[in-house]
């Protein structure tokens, strides 16, 4: 799995990433407390799949907003029915979920493209897979975090050097004080191929 944070300099960066056996409560609360535990702070809203696992986690452990990925949800959702049925079962199914989905319209509007998806994070992992099935069959998870740490790092460099991912204008947004804090963070988690990579 594979955690990124937008800042306060309005960049993305990958935060932290981990490899389990099993996607559990309990490696992704262990998984998010390690994030805390390297400074993660002051998250406003946390974007994922929704596995309750991880949606319980982030509510222990960060106790922020929790928004559902919309891209995966209608995927979901189209998978569990014939096109025939899509339409009634569409809206019945978003009723439903409204809140999970719509949590992003609580912040600018400049930021819902950007928030309402993990999708920038599902680039990031097909990459990873990609490679990954380059190798084949790793000896041991430390191989593993080594390929994807190095595949992290250069796609956080690539981030560090790409214009902003938020603009300035729209962040101030979110402060009554138009003060921008350092520990203000967006996360979005997403499990992948069993991506690792070593933690700062």
């Amino acid at each position: 799995m594979v955690a990124y944070g937008v800042h306060e300099t309005r960049r993305r960066e990958v935060l932290g990433t981990d490899v389990g056996a099993i996607e559990s409560e309990a490696f992704w609360r262990e998984f998010v407390r390690s994030l805390v535990a390297r400074g993660l702070q002051g998250v406003r809203l946390c974007i994922s799949d929704a596995h309750t696992g991880l949606k319980r986690a982030i509510a222990q452990v960060l106790g922020c907003p929790w928004q559902r990925c919309t891209v995966r949800f209608v995927r979901d959702m189209k998978g569990h029915v014939g096109r025939a049925q899509q339409q009634m079962v569409s809206a019945a199914l978003l009723e439903e979920a409204e809140d999970d989905l719509l949590a992003f319209m609580h912040f600018p509007a400049e930021h819902w493209s950007k928030l309402r998806s993990t999708n920038p994070l599902e680039r990031i992992n097909r990459e990873i897979g990609r490679r990954s099935d380059v190798v084949g069959i790793y000896p041991n998870d430390q191989s593993l975090l080594r390929l994807t740490g190095a595949l992290l790092l250069e796609q956080t460099d690539e981030w560090l050097v790409s214009r902003r991912y938020l603009s300035l204008e729209s962040l101030a947004k979110l402060y009554h004080d138009d003060t921008i804090d350092a520990d203000e963070i967006t996360l979005s988690i997403r499990p992948g191929r069993r991506e690792v990579a070593p933690a700062a």
